[in-house]
């Protein structure tokens, strides 16, 4: 009998990302062992997604160790794991072929012309 092969890795659906996303919003709002459990457990696996950006594996990294029950339930706290959920699905989503074409067609800026450290302005435009 052959093995069985490991599952490739697939970006997360927006619906999965949202759910993450609804469990660190009850985390941080209900301040409970079991939403906020329930947050860790759903964002965990993200850690592991060969895939996924490192901008977005921040983000999930902040739901992870944040989404834990407080004594008190500060504003900061709160406000921090909203962030991480607002962040969640812009960062972690697969790259559509419009976002990709977009950023292969814009325009880079040219390096600035002579300009090192502290140059202050154009050349010749001495106060002297």
């Amino acid at each position: 009998m052959a093995a069985a092969r490991p599952k490739p890795p697939a970006f997360p659906t927006t619906a999965e990302l949202r759910t993450i996303q609804l469990a660190t919003f009850a985390c941080s709002r209900e301040n409970g062992a079991e939403a906020c459990s329930l947050a860790r457990s759903l964002a965990d696996p993200l850690m592991d997604n060969p895939l996924l950006p490192s901008f977005c594996k921040d983000t999930v990294w902040s739901i992870v160790q944040q989404a834990e029950p407080a004594a008190t339930n500060s504003f900061r706290r709160r406000d921090e794991l909203d962030r991480a959920g607002e962040l969640l699905l812009r960062r972690c989503q697969r790259p559509t072929a419009a976002t990709t074409r977009k950023q292969e067609t814009a325009p880079r800026r040219p390096p600035a012309a002579g300009g090192g450290a502290g140059s202050g302005g154009p050349a010749g435009a001495g106060g002297s």
